[in-house]
């Protein structure tokens, strides 16, 4: 099976307005586009990645069936700090996580099924 992305393609693509920002903050923590889940991998072995659980104060993570649950340490703790809040504001219900980490592969999968 070929695969759906040219990455040398993909790296040309201008990112959007709303992409910009997410791919400044990759690259301020040093993480380069995750292509393959060996990539995830060493980022998970060399302590840049932190796993997330499946429910915290104010929020959930649902099945991942196209990304995995693992994030920078700022992502992470940003993320336990909304659910945090969200909970407080909302006295005591959650939100649902639908995605966090996502591979090339990844998105791959995710374009085969949704089509």
């Amino acid at each position: 099976m070929l695969p759906c992305y040219d990455f040398t393609e993909v790296l040309k693509v201008e990112p959007t307005p709303l992409y910009k920002p997410h791919l400044d903050a990759s690259k301020s923590f040093n993480v380069k586009l995750l292509k393959t889940t060996a990539v995830v991998q060493k980022y998970i072995n060399n302590g840049k990645f932190h796993s997330i659980k499946k429910s915290g104060k104010g929020f959930r993570v649902q099945k991942l069936d196209y990304s995995r649950a693992w994030m920078v340490s700022k992502g992470k703790s940003t993320l336990e700090k909304i659910g945090a809040r969200f909970s407080k504001e909302t006295k005591g219900h959650t939100f649902t996580v639908s995605s966090i980490t996502r591979t090339l592969e990844d998105q791959c999968r995710l374009r085969r099924a949704n089509f």
